[in-house]
């Protein structure tokens, strides 16, 4: 089983427990280090990996801040929302496992990658973007697609990520995000 919600660069503890008809066997534990190198965004049915040619942009923390000039102060009057979250903008190109091991594109699979992944970054449900310095759940806008120019049936996307918020036990459950309450 692919564990879909763990963040890189931590160590976790997995315990597997043999278990007949209604008889638990002893746990055997192993802690696992993991340290993945590819973007990944997670749905509460889906998982797809940003592997090829990813590109991401400035990642810009957004806080509310409102400057008012006065006649009667030589400074500015300075007033700070709550809001503080992050933002930014992702390129990647998607390929399909097939064209992977082939090492030449697949054209059925390559098309049926880029129908499923753009329905999926279409969804407008909350994701976990995984990567080495990221774990945030996030909503996706700003979906566009282009065709590589030097290789046939193959294309970038891009996408928009904007947090919306903190990436809590609770939180993750809520949305669907842990193996209690996924969909799948």
């Amino acid at each position: 089983m692919l564990d879909c919600y763990v963040e890189t660069a931590q160590n976790y503890e997995y315990t597997l427990v043999p278990v007949t008809q209604s008889i638990e066997g002893t746990g055997v534990s192993q802690t696992i280090y993991v340290n993945y190198k590819n973007l990944f965004l997670t749905s509460d049915t889906d998982n797809y990996a940003f592997r090829f040619d990813l590109s991401l942009d400035s990642i810009t923390q957004v806080r509310d801040e409102t400057v008012i000039k006065t006649l009667s102060s030589k400074y500015p009057v300075i007033i700070r929302g709550k809001s503080n979250y992050e933002t930014g903008q992702i390129t990647a190109k998607p390929l399909s496992n097939t064209t992977i091991s082939n090492g030449d594109t697949d054209l059925d699979s390559q098309k049926s990658l880029s129908t499923s992944l753009y329905d999926f970054l279409h969804e407008g449900k909350p994701m976990l973007l995984r990567y080495f310095n990221m774990y945030y759940l996030v909503t996706i806008s700003n979906v566009s697609r282009k065709p590589h120019e030097s290789i046939y049936g193959v294309e970038d996307v891009t996408f928009t990520w904007t947090q919306i918020a903190n990436t809590d036990k609770e939180t993750l459950e809520t949305n669907g995000l842990t193996y209690d309450t996924r969909n799948s």
